[in-house]
């Protein structure tokens, strides 16, 4: 039902109502990802575009974008996995990988602890916002070095095209809302 609902009726001008250019001319999700009941309309489309995925992880890095994980994780009853840029004390054991940001000398980093993310698991990853796509490629590249597969992605808002190039080619993909400056 969710489905065909979405066929008819959009979530993008919505979604977009929420969203701003802030004074430095970057993109201001804030209002967006603080908006329960939106945030569940859009988790239910994307659950209805994975809900035949058989993903039991929903990955996703810390930051604006775990309450939508944390929803979508809930309707496809998979457990969520929130990647973090700084190693926890208490763990012993992470999966770890480093991406770097375009042609700078920033690194984004990522730790999962090894017992949340095995061999076998099917992910989806998601998050609030896409731009440049290198969270989303450190993402994929922790869940392959985990021994696990990318079966899909699902995005708030993208926010230009460079993002594509850095994502698993030939999984589905779930975008609410698209944001052109």
């Amino acid at each position: 039902m969710i489905a065909k609902l979405s066929n008819k009726f959009s979530l993008e001008p919505l979604v977009l109502e929420l969203v701003t250019l802030n004074p430095n001319g970057l993109v201001d999700d804030t209002k967006l990802v603080c908006s329960v009941k939106l945030l569940k309309l859009a988790a239910l489309e994307a659950a209805s575009v994975f809900l035949n995925s058989k993903a039991n992880k929903v990955v996703t890095m810390a930051s604006d974008g775990i309450p939508y994980a944390t929803l979508v994780a809930d309707l496809l009853g998979a457990n969520l996995v929130v990647a973090k840029k700084e190693r926890e004390k208490g763990v012993k054991k992470f999966h770890t990988v480093e991406v770097q940001i375009g042609d700078s000398d920033v690194v984004i980093t990522a730790h999962v602890p090894f017992e949340v993310l095995r061999k076998g698991d099917r992910c989806v990853i998601v998050d609030d916002l896409v731009r440049s796509g290198e969270t989303q490629e450190a993402l994929t590249k922790l869940v392959e070095e985990a021994g696990a597969e990318v079966v899909g992605y699902s995005f708030l808002l993208a926010v230009t095209q460079k993002w594509r190039e850095k994502i698993k080619e030939g999984v589905p993909l779930h975008v609410v809302a698209t944001f052109e400056r």
